[in-house]
């Protein structure tokens, strides 16, 4: 083993912002912990790499678990528009589903969130799972 690879992935993180294993490794350890302790990682993350679909998706579903949702709100408004990462839209339109899908006057509201996702996503193979929930969806309602 390098010497590298164990110092404290804070120090590493210093020495290099880009440092991803690092980043990785605090993330693992964050993920276990109230996200009240890991939300100042989660905003340092983020902010060091933006355009990650990957770490906004681990911060927003961090905040899920503990039912944070006007948190998860505004996560998603930060980041959907900005970064493309299909496993991010599918977490946003699920959202929306089983949060607000049973509501009458939503309805109309989550037809137009999924025209969004769909728009933004594309004919990407790996968003055969948002066209098959919203044709699901078109034909329950």
């Amino acid at each position: 083993m390098s010497g590298l690879s164990t110092r404290n992935p804070e120090r590493r993180i210093e020495s290099n912002p880009f440092d991803v294993d690092a980043w990785n490794l605090l993330l693992r350890e964050h993920q276990s912990r109230p996200i009240e302790q890991g939300r100042e990682f989660y905003e340092s993350l983020v902010k060091q790499f933006p355009n990650s679909g990957r770490y906004w998706k681990a911060y927003i579903d961090h905040e899920l678990r503990t039912k944070n949702l006007e948190h998860v709100e505004k996560l998603f408004s930060r980041c959907l528009v900005e970064v493309l990462h299909i496993d991010l839209w599918k977490c946003y339109v699920h959202y929306l589903h089983e949060m607000k899908g049973g509501l009458e006057q939503f309805r109309e509201e989550l037809a137009k969130a999924y025209d969004f996702a769909l728009d933004k996503v594309g004919m990407d193979l790996q968003a055969h799972t948002i066209y098959t929930d919203y044709i699901a969806f078109l034909k329950k309602v």
